[in-house]
This record gives structure tokens, sequence and C-alpha cells, in this order.
């Protein structure tokens, strides 16, 4: 039994000695910067948390955005709260 945990305490210590670095053997590496395009965002698509949707802000009346969407598909008020809803068709809002 003691030869056995000699054993694994000694496997286990060589494999420990196995994972070395390549800076540690004396090679370096050169890694280069490379620079990628990304896309801008347009405003009508930025969503700003506690601020706005796109085009529509936050604190807009009901009525500026009934301007900007038309008429709500559904709307249900109760508990003193009202919630209108508009359905996206294919149409571009």
């Amino acid at each position: 039994m003691k030869k056995t945990i000699i054993v694994l305490s000694i496997l286990s210590f060589m494999a420990c000695e196995g994972n070395k670095t390549n800076k540690e053997k004396g090679q370096d590496i050169k890694v280069e910067k490379q620079e990628t395009e990304v896309d801008t965002i347009d405003d009508s698509h930025l969503i700003i948390p506690g601020q706005s949707l796109g085009h529509y802000q936050l604190n807009d009346s009901i009525e500026q955005i009934q301007n900007k969407l038309g008429l709500p598909d559904g709307s249900n008020a109760g508990m003193g709260k009202s919630v209108r809803t508009w359905n996206i068709n294919d149409t571009a809002i």
C-alpha cells in the first residue's frame, strides 16, 4: 500500500512538470494584433437601458407613441394601469 502511494505521488508530480509554457521552455511567442471592422448601428435600432428603444423614449406620452406607431392593435386597462400593444407585420416601422 505504501509503495502504491509513493508511485502515485511520483506520477502526479511528473504529470505536473509536463505543463510548462512556451516561455518557460525558452521560446517566445509573438502575437500580432488584428484590426476588425465593426458595422455602425443606426440610432433607430439602438437600445439604451433606462432611456430609449430606438426612436421611442421611455417618458414619451401615449399621444407621441401613437403618432409614430398609429393606433394600437389591442389595449387593456385595469388596476390603475393601461397596456397598449402593437403587432408588427411585414411593413417597416
